[in-house]
């Protein structure tokens, strides 16, 4: 799983806008990711 979730987490840090990324496992092989952006034009 952290193999996963590391590349989750770079896969999202590589889209424009992006400030920080928190993965976090809710349940066997389930992930809620949270992503901030700079601005709310670069949040879609």
């Amino acid at each position: 799983m952290l193999a996963v979730t590391d590349t989750l987490r770079n896969a999202m840090q590589n889209i424009q806008g992006v400030q920080s990324v928190c993965l976090v496992e809710v349940g066997e092989g389930q992930l809620i990711g949270l992503a901030c952006h700079d601005t709310e034009e670069n949040s879609s």
